[in-house]
């Protein structure tokens, strides 16, 4: 068999594999094992054996080509960013504590762990992938598939359903004990308790499986508001304090959004270009200014807030870019890596950048910066660490918390945001957030925030007005003199035009 058939091949058994058990719910009966469930066993079998094979074959450098390296490192990832989202909306179909929800996590658990030490081999050949070759080859098939998995997963009403007098209040996520016909059995939808928005102590996010944006009270998390409906997969989430207006991505439509915080205004502010995947975004409020770091296209950019003049800053030695956080004071940015495992910062108009944390075994993820106290802040999502660089004392870097092994596979850092105590995490395996104090916690566990009415939190951020930076520059006066974009530096003229 070729390479590009074997490719393909082991793409559909992925995809076809979570799409055949998420179609069927079953009731959890005894220790009867579920069909669909005996059956995703099969074929998850089946994959790790080709992946075992696959795996000897890159340790005996079997695969001479360099072209076929990063095919194999792009199917890696492809599938294991897949498997992450698509068997975790397996699980929560299930009740929680139900012995098929307990599979599905096992399940997880191994074929993570296959992936990871074939993308592990792969990345010591120091080949780097290409994700845009991968996904202009797969793009058809997977699209082919969404397209499935949508017209089969869709819930309709049931005609034999009797309603459950306590079914409002979800307090097991169970299905009604009358309900025998369903296919499939979704958790409570959220039930927001509060109308009017929140002016100030909050934090904003983004949830993709319920495409939305919404609005947290930092003070009383279970006070939380629907801002509005997104596109089907919202990333990134920003906040412009001037106009109060939130800022959000989408990877699908590619495009970056705007909506007033009281949920009106909704509008596109950059149709991005296909190959784009914006994953991260942040706010230059001052000079009115928005930066966004492009996994699909490997840059950081800026453009204007209502998303004219736009700018490439950083294209060269970057892959996966994906957090990007602004030090207006000392006009630096900061931008996450994960595809290298390293931290870069750079000027705001992208000069003079320098690597402030390298490790190629590290994933790093969501960045959150302290200005004031230069502490950088970042998730790893392969250990599964927070980690502090110290920008005053030399970068040095110490751990905040560790996720125990025992607990790893059941937790995927995303998003990071904090204040003056604490850190704010959101955590793909969760269905809430999580924060811990910026000194460390001993158990990550037992720092959740907030209601379980959230399915997969992506980006997030916190806004205090007490935080708030109000730093002047000559870009706030006529634009600089700059015809497009003012970008503050400090330099002699303290801005740069672009």
């Amino acid at each position: 068999m070729s390479l590009s058939s074997f490719l393909r091949v082991a793409a559909i058994a992925v995809f076809a594999t979570l799409m055949h058990v998420e179609y069927v719910h079953g009731q959890a009966t005894g220790e009867k094992t579920h069909p669909k469930l005996a059956e995703l066993a099969q074929n998850a079998g089946s994959l790790k054996v080709d992946l075992k094979r696959v795996s000897e074959k890159i340790e005996n450098k079997a695969l001479t080509s360099a072209k076929e390296v990063k095919e194999w490192i792009d199917l890696a990832k492809n599938m294991l960013g897949y498997m992450m989202a698509k068997s975790l909306r397996l699980a929560f179909t299930f009740p929680k504590s139900s012995k098929f929800a307990n599979n599905i996590w096992e399940f997880r658990r191994e074929i993570l762990k296959e992936l990871s030490t074939v993308l592990a081999n792969m990345k010591r050949q120091k080949s780097r992938a290409n994700m845009r070759k991968f996904l202009k080859k797969y793009k058809k098939l997977c699209q082919d598939l969404e397209v499935w998995i949508n017209t089969r997963t869709t819930q309709k009403p049931c005609p034999t359903q009797v309603p459950c007098p306590t079914q409002e209040s979800c307090p097991t996520q169970e299905p009604c004990p009358t309900v025998t016909s369903c296919p499939t059995y979704k958790p409570c939808p959220t039930t927001p308790r509060k109308d009017a928005e929140m002016d100030d102590n909050f934090i904003i996010l983004v949830d993709t499986f319920q495409d939305s944006v919404f609005q947290i009270d930092a003070n009383d998390p279970n006070n939380y508001r629907l801002v509005t409906k997104t596109g089907s997969n919202p990333v990134a989430i920003a906040y412009d304090p001037v106009d109060k207006r939130i800022y959000f991505t989408d990877v699908d439509e590619k495009t970056i959004r705007s909506v007033g915080l009281d949920g009106s205004g909704s509008e596109i502010i950059k149709k991005l270009g296909a190959d784009s995947v914006p994953d991260g975004l942040a706010i230059e409020p001052n000079s009115r200014l928005l930066y966004y770091a492009d996994a699909g296209r490997n840059s950081i950019s800026v453009m204007a807030l209502n998303g004219s003049c736009e700018r490439t800053l950083v294209h060269d030695n970057i892959t996966h870019p994906r957090a990007i956080q602004l030090d207006i004071i000392n006009k630096k940015m900061y931008w996450s890596d994960w595809g290298l495992g390293q931290i870069d910062v750079a000027n705001l108009d992208g000069s003079g950048r320098q690597r402030i944390s390298i490790n190629k075994d590290e994933w790093p993820n969501g960045l959150a910066l302290d200005v004031r106290r230069q502490l950088l802040y970042f998730c790893d999502a392969k250990t599964n660490n927070i980690e502090v660089i110290d920008l005053k004392n030399n970068n040095a870097r110490s751990v905040v918390l560790k996720v125990p092994e025992s607990l790893s596979a059941r937790t995927h850092f995303f998003g990071i945001t904090l204040d003056e105590t604490y850190l704010y995490l959101s955590d793909w395996e969760k269905r809430q957030l999580h924060r811990i104090t910026r000194v460390g916690a001993s158990s990550y566990h037992d720092n959740s925030f907030g209601p379980q009415h959230f399915i997969r939190i992506n980006g997030l951020q916190i806004y205090k007005s007490s935080l708030r930076i109000i730093d002047a520059s000559v870009c706030q006066t006529n634009n600089g003199g700059c015809p497009c974009l003012c970008i503050p530096s400090n330099s002699s003229a303290g801005r740069t035009c672009m």
